[in-house]
């Protein structure tokens, strides 16, 4: 059963944390590397993952599924060309997080999130 499990919810509405949860993880598959606070980057890490999975499928079903996702064809098309000849033989566990320290204005814990 799954009493008391909720996803992390970042002060946001749904609409809002949708949309960052994407665009963090469509940043990190563009340059590899992002850095944020640590609570955005444990929302958006399964995220990238689930994703980087489908790339690595390639079938015409998973595109489409990444093009509803993602919304634009060709981010998808070069993406996933680079992505899914990184991890060919890679089955899972494509990013690590780094703990950086803590950011100089709130003192928030900030991490960085990188493709292996």
């Amino acid at each position: 059963m799954r009493h008391c499990v909720s996803k992390v919810k970042l002060n946001r509405k749904q609409g809002n944390r949708k949309a960052l949860i994407m665009n963090l993880s469509r940043s990190l598959l563009l340059h590899g590397k992002i850095c944020s606070t640590k609570a955005k980057i444990a929302a958006c890490r399964p995220f990238s993952e689930k994703m980087i999975t489908l790339m690595r499928k390639g079938d015409l079903a998973s595109i489409r599924k990444l093009i509803s996702v993602f919304r634009d064809k060709d981010y998808v098309k070069n993406v996933s060309e680079k992505i899914s000849a990184m991890y060919q033989d890679r089955d899972g566990g494509y990013t690590r997080t780094i703990k950086v320290g803590f950011r100089k204005g709130d003192g928030a814990p900030i991490s960085i999130i990188e493709l292996v």
